[in-house]
């Protein structure tokens, strides 16, 4: 890990970690890479992460009060 990176992640870790990005995931991104120029690659891990979250909340209608509470998680439903 280059000198620039490590600074990012010894800073930055503590506010992934606690705005919910779990520390287990936040290692396993993180040792996938060496240089602070690979950083953005932690960005295919978040589009990704969208996408799974925006189909599990979509076609969740089995349970209109779970489904509208994972839309209100991602701010108010327009009316």
């Amino acid at each position: 890990m280059d000198d620039r990176l490590a600074t990012a992640v010894s800073h930055w870790a503590p506010r992934f970690t606690t705005n919910g990005v779990t520390a287990g995931d936040f290692d396993r991104i993180v040792s996938g890479i060496s240089s602070w120029y690979q950083w953005c690659s932690a960005g295919e891990h978040l589009s990704q992460a969208a996408v799974y979250f925006h189909f599990a909340k979509f076609l969740f209608v089995s349970d209109m009060d779970q489904m509208r509470a994972a839309h209100q998680h991602c701010g108010p439903l327009p009316d």
